[in-house]
């Protein structure tokens, strides 16, 4: 009697292939010290006095200037994970993130019965997009928050069990970053899709219990609704100010290329068959791939977002695989295990030095040891590597947490960089002490007029950096 069984896919294969590399990328990457040293400097304070940090100690430029500290939940992990295991605690606790993002992805399009082949291929587009969005930040931390909540809808579940799990999940999101209104989104696309696909109005009530079940959950913590007045006040000041992911993405840089092949592929899909599209899918779709054109930052979550229906859409289109002869399953699961394994263990093992070779280690190094304390003037994006370094003597003219400095305290770093005529009348007047600058883009300008100064001494200097002193 023949043996009906059907053959082992290819499938788990790909999608674990695809869990892997993502922690590879997520896991495996040396840390920049862009975002992570300053929500360490306010967790290492919250731990010692017990209190959430409202008011600006570490700049000269906006101390004593209060603020709601919409992330504090994630500067408080931050540090806990920092202070047992150091970086590379923290570095493995962001690959974790991020790989189990693209597994609850893949279990959530097997859920919708697709071809295991098909979910795989869900799960690389996601990766595909996720992969210049893979720092240590809070923002990759609620990755799998949100490929959770899409797991939790994609099918249809008892109440019982989706508004606990949603309220939990809008909690932990609503404390860690603020883009938990994705949540919302993409419920509320989920919803409205289902009423346009099944016709009747009652369509919409276990995705609106959900969506009411998680926006209670975003509410539970210290700030209550007010979380959302942060996320409102803090959605316009980073494009304003320069920094490039909050705007829309160059269509011929790496993360706009990828953008525009995602979309194309999504093109071609609606176009050939739009009627087979469920509304809830296509509304998933659409909603994050305007947010993707309209900011770089959402490039990610279009990713995360768009992966499911997507593999939904090439299970229709795809011929049954007639599967793979259970020995050669077999010798491929032992060839892949074994390839992730010396790659991944190559990767995620701790390293002589985590941090970024542009970290200005030396340099920070050199002005501790010149004094006991004193006042930076620095880029924003090493403020915070700075504070930790430094400790609570020192005072630094800013760093990357634009929703705490009003125009005028931002603004004082960019104009003073180039040069202008009076730039060290200006440092004087705000008692800085030392200088530490960058070698690239028009940070550069200021350090020849620093070497060729009588009033300030040179520190350390190498590729990357320089530090100075003022001496009179």
């Amino acid at each position: 009697m023949a043996n009906s069984e059907p053959k082992p896919s290819i499938g788990p294969l790909l999608l674990w292939s695809a869990v892997c590399l993502v922690l590879l990328g997520a896991g495996g990457q040396k840390i920049p010290t862009n975002d992570l040293h300053i929500f360490l400097a306010m967790g290492q304070w919250m731990s010692e006095t017990g209190q959430i940090m409202e008011e600006e100690l570490f700049t000269w430029t906006a101390q004593g200037d209060t603020f709601l500290h919409g992330p504090w939940g994630f500067s408080w992990l931050s540090w806990k994970i920092y202070d047992l295991v150091g970086l590379y605690g923290l570095r493995i606790m962001n690959g974790i993130a991020a790989a189990t993002t693209i597994l609850l992805i893949g279990k959530a399009a097997l859920l919708r019965k697709v071809d295991p082949r098909a979910a795989a291929f869900g799960t690389f587009f996601a990766a595909g997009l996720m992969i210049q969005n893979l720092s240590i930040r809070s923002q990759t931390w609620v990755f799998p928050i949100f490929a959770g909540l899409l797991w939790c809808m994609s099918k249809p579940r008892p109440l019982r069990f989706v508004l606990p799990f949603c309220a939990v999940a809008g909690c932990f999101w609503a404390n860690l970053h603020g883009s938990f209104p994705a949540g919302l989104v993409a419920l509320g696309a989920l919803g409205a899709g289902a009423v346009l696909d099944e016709a009747r109005l009652q369509a919409v009530l276990p995705y609106a219990g959900a969506a009411t079940a998680f926006a209670i959950g975003t509410c539970i913590g210290p700030y209550g609704p007010e979380i959302y007045t942060y996320v409102l006040s803090n959605s316009s000041a980073p494009e304003a100010r320069g920094l490039s992911e909050w705007g829309a993405p160059d269509l011929l840089s790496f993360s706009g290329l990828r953008l525009g092949v995602a979309l194309l592929i999504w093109s071609v899909l609606l176009l050939r068959k739009p009627r087979q599209h469920r509304w809830s899918d296509l509304l998933l779709v659409l909603g994050f791939g305007g947010l993707a054109l309209s900011g770089a930052r959402f490039i990610a979550w279009f990713g995360i977002a768009a992966a499911i229906p997507l593999a939904v859409t090439l299970d229709r289109t795809m011929q049954p695989s007639s599967g793979l002869s259970p020995r050669f399953f077999r010798g491929a699961s032992i060839g892949v295990a074994l390839y992730w394994v010396a790659l991944l263990g190559n990767s995620l093992a701790p390293k002589a030095q985590e941090l970024h070779d542009e970290t200005p280690i030396a340099a920070v190094t050199a002005i501790h040891q010149s004094a006991d304390g004193g006042r930076l003037f620095n880029p924003p994006e090493w403020g915070g590597y700075a504070t930790l370094e430094l400790g609570d003597r020192w005072l630094t003219s800013g760093d990357i947490r634009v929703w705490v400095f009003d125009d005028a305290s931002w603004a004082i770093y960019p104009t003073l960089v180039q040069g202008p005529e009076g730039w060290e009348e200006a440092l004087v007047t705000h008692h800085v002490s030392h200088l530490l600058l960058r070698k690239e883009h028009f940070h550069a300008l200021l350090i020849p007029l620093a070497h060729a100064s009588t009033n300030w001494t040179l520190l350390h200097e190498d590729e990357f950096s320089a530090a100075f002193e003022r001496v009179r």
